[in-house]
């Protein structure tokens, strides 16, 4: 058996799709006037249906009043948790409408008839018809203020939150008072089970608070659009449960309960959107979690690397406090990390001569946004937390500005370490020069000391020759600053001598290794100590002058401040020392060569006998007075010329080969011979 598949006719497909189409096109604001209207329909039939107290259920308001007591605690609730973790004001209004009609409601209900055996003092049978419309017109009187409201973030938010709650408290309470007093005053609402006309007035006012409203909204007052949607979607079911209490004319007819069941629906659309608004606060409150979490992991391994850098990174922000120093600071500084947070810049790295500077630099950087070192890299001088300067690379950059407020970051290298090996060449610059142009020590010491000195940042230098006779080191020479006096130290050290081993020097004398005390007047195995430090001496440095085999000398240094010489520094020094000492030995050999040579030319100017010397290329090379003598030829007229022209003609051919055999034959050997032949005066 074949069963064809079943189609919508021809007739109905067009117009059902075109009715899809229209459906799909519709947003939200359109699908929620067509349920207000299909609601009206349904009352509107519901109302025609049920006559006039056909069915008189006396728990239907209060278990409707009570579904709004719970429904708005609820809603309370949850804008009360949004405004204290958001700390914004934009739920303030939800707060405090849910807190005062949520009272209002609950006095509804228990002043309602039946619900309550007996009577309250001060409370008559209009009282709940009163305290309806108290909270029939409170509705959208909230609404209407939650969507004109103006909100911003909230500074002590718990503090806002508890005054919002007093205040609707007291303004709940006083509402329920008047009502009371007016239940007594005014024309009853209800006669005999129908409503008056003046109950009629009362139900007409929400649309006047809608009205208002609309007006409002057509301004362009507008808050957050999803506060907006939720506020004009309980205007909306405002209007609606409003017109149809316009056609209730007594208890417990149809419209009556329609109209009830309606005036929760505003209730529960408040509380939707706050739903609503709450889920939203949360999705961007998980989306800045984790922007935040990345964030924080950006900022970690941003930490990591300043942590790590090889420069100290110091941050302060526009009043030179400091905000950030990384461990790097730690260590060139001497500052802990939590000692510097707070502290300012002038308190800690920066010189007192430099405070007025620094001051006036900060406050031109805040009104101009210019800088003399901002954005550039400068040396300047620091000082470590124990009181001593020494000199860095600084490179300072703005890296907010927000107004007044500015923040800095400031990268700082110790360049201690580079100004120390520049002094060192120059100090071996200023050492080798005045050795390359003297022709002694006696000349070259004094200059030698005082480059030294000069470079390096000493007060006094000091050599002490080694006096083996005596065994004991001597001065010899000394060099100190212009203007520093010391008369008294140079006194008490005229004479002195120092033993082997004994003192700085001696002990350099002894073991040939440079060596220093921070301290002089702590040496007490020196016995210069006492006058040194009288004189203002403090740290002493000595090192040996050596010729490559033993000490020949030491020059010790003074400086008037406190300091600290590193291996290097000791390194260069001994190379110095060794060059010095090479350089007295070999000036030393070159005055024993020329008094030797003084010596032989002072025998050879007085002997009887002629004597000549000549080279490989038998030329004259000296010429003493007694040869002068015998060929009387002087000694210009003979030197570098052939030897052969002393000797007669006829004997030269034979002279020559017999020198030169003789010269290959011996070579650099001493040997002595002799030949005998005619020699020619000048004069023939």
């Amino acid at each position: 058996m074949h069963i064809a598949s079943m189609s919508d006719p021809p007739v109905l497909a067009a117009p059902g799709d075109w009715v899809m189409a229209r459906l799909r096109r519709i947003d939200g604001r359109g699908l929620l006037v067509l349920l207000s209207m299909t609601v009206l329909l349904l009352v509107s039939v519901l109302g025609a249906l049920l006559p006039d107290r056909t069915l008189p259920l006396t728990w239907y308001v209060p278990a409707l009043d009570m579904a709004m007591v719970v429904t708005l605690a609820v809603v309370l609730m949850l804008s009360s948790t949004d405004a204290i973790i958001r700390r914004h004001g934009r739920l303030l209004p939800i707060a405090f409408g849910s807190a005062a009609l949520g009272l209002v409601w609950l006095a509804h209900m228990l002043t309602f008839p039946g619900v309550i055996p007996g009577r309250f003092p001060l409370v008559s049978s209009q009282t709940a018809p009163y305290l309806f419309h108290l909270g029939h017109i409170g509705m959208p009187c909230v609404l209407t203020w939650l969507l004109l409201q103006r909100t911003s973030p909230l500074a002590y938010p718990r503090r806002s939150l508890g005054r919002t709650i007093a205040a609707a408290s007291a303004i709940a309470g006083l509402g329920i008072a008047a009502m009371t007093a007016l239940a007594f005053i005014l024309p009853p609402l209800i006669v005999d089970g129908r409503f008056t006309d003046l109950n009629t007035v009362f139900q007409a006012a929400p649309f006047l608070v809608i009205a208002v409203a609309a007006a409002a909204y057509r301004r362009r007052r507008r808050p957050d659009r999803r506060i907006a949607s939720s506020a004009v979607m309980g205007l909306v079911l405002v209007a609606v449960e409003a017109m149809v209490f316009l056609f209730v004319r007594s208890r417990y007819d149809g419209f009556w309960y329609a109209g009830h069941a309606l005036l929760f629906l505003p209730c529960a659309g408040l509380f939707a959107g706050t739903i609503g608004l709450y889920a939203a606060a949360r999705r961007e409150a998980e989306v800045q979690l984790r922007v935040m979490e990345t964030l924080k992991e950006s900022q970690q391994r941003l930490q990591v690397i300043i942590d790590t850098s090889p420069n100290a990174v110091v941050t302060a922000d526009s009043g030179g406090v400091i905000t950030g120093w990384n461990r790097k600071a730690e260590e060139i500084f001497g500052w802990s990390h939590d000692e510097a947070l707070g502290r300012t810049l002038t308190g800690t790295i920066i010189p007192g001569r430099y405070h007025d500077a620094h001051l006036r630099g900060l406050i031109r950087f805040v009104e101009s946004g210019e800088g003399r070192i901002v954005g550039k890299s400068v040396e300047l001088a620091a000082i470590h937390r124990d009181g001593h300067e020494f000199p860095v690379e600084i490179s300072v950059a703005a890296t907010s500005r927000s107004g007044t407020k500015v923040a800095f970051v400031a990268f700082v290298n110790d360049i201690s370490q580079r100004r120390v090996a520049e002094r060192l060449r120059n100090v071996q610059f200023a050492v080798t020069r005045p050795l390359a142009n003297a022709g002694s020590w006696a000349e070259a010491a004094p200059q030698v000391l005082q480059g030294i000195c000069e470079t390096l940042g000493w007060s006094v230098g000091e050599f002490w020759v080694v006096d083996n006779d005596a065994k004991a080191l001597r001065r010899e020479y000394d060099w100190h600053r212009p203007g520093k006096d010391l008369a008294l130290y140079e006194e008490a050290n005229r004479e002195l001598t120092v033993a082997r081993g004994v003192g700085l020097a001696g002990r350099v004398w002894a073991t040939g290794r440079p060596s220093s005390i921070r301290d002089v007047a702590s040496d007490r195995d020196s016995p210069r100590a006492a006058a040194a430090a009288k004189a203002g001496l403090h740290t002493k440095f000595a090192f040996a002058v050596t010729n490559g085999r033993k000490v020949t000398g030491v020059i010790a240094l003074f400086s008037s401040d406190i300091r600290t010489l590193d291996r290097g520094a000791l390194r260069v020094m001994a190379g110095i020392g060794s060059q010095i000492g090479q350089f007295i030995e070999r000036r030393r050999a070159e005055e024993e060569l020329r008094k030797s040579g003084d010596r032989i030319r002072a025998i050879l100017d007085n002997v009887a006998d002629g004597i000549v010397t000549v080279d490989e290329r038998l030329l004259i090379r000296s010429y003493n007075p007694a040869a002068e003598r015998l060929f009387g030829s002087a000694p210009d007229e003979v030197i570098g010329k052939e030897f052969a022209r002393l000797i007669a003609e006829p004997y030269r051919a034979e002279i020559k080969p017999q020198l030169r055999g003789y010269l290959r034959a011996h070579g650099r050997e001493m040997s002595v011979g002799s030949h005998e032949t005619s020699g020619l005066r000048k004069d023939g």
